[in-house]
């Protein structure tokens, strides 16, 4: 991937940065969810940490991707919502 991203995918890089966030979230949701917990709640406590600490520095440069996340998120939402919405219709037919 160095070849192809350069710098982005180095050490540093603030791709790197998103890759170790996500394999930092996922372990730390799977050791919270080992308790009663939601392993949310381990995800939310490492992106915290992270932050916190200065491994991961989000900014502004960051604010192409998250309006792209929020566009594809708010679409696949809707689109549940349809499907739901859709199958409680066709259940409440059945049932009458």
């Amino acid at each position: 991937m160095y070849a192809i991203l350069g710098k982005t995918v180095a050490p540093g890089g603030r791709l790197f940065q998103i890759i170790i966030l996500t394999i930092g979230a996922y372990l730390g949701g799977w050791l919270i969810s080992l308790t009663t917990l939601p392993a949310l709640i381990g995800m939310l406590f490492i992106g915290i940490l992270f932050q916190n600490i200065g491994f991961v520095d989000v900014d502004e440069s960051f604010s192409h991707i998250t309006k792209e996340l929020r566009c594809v998120l708010n679409i696949s939402s809707l689109f549940i919502y349809v499907r739901l919405i859709f199958f409680i219709q066709i259940k409440m037919d059945i049932s009458f």
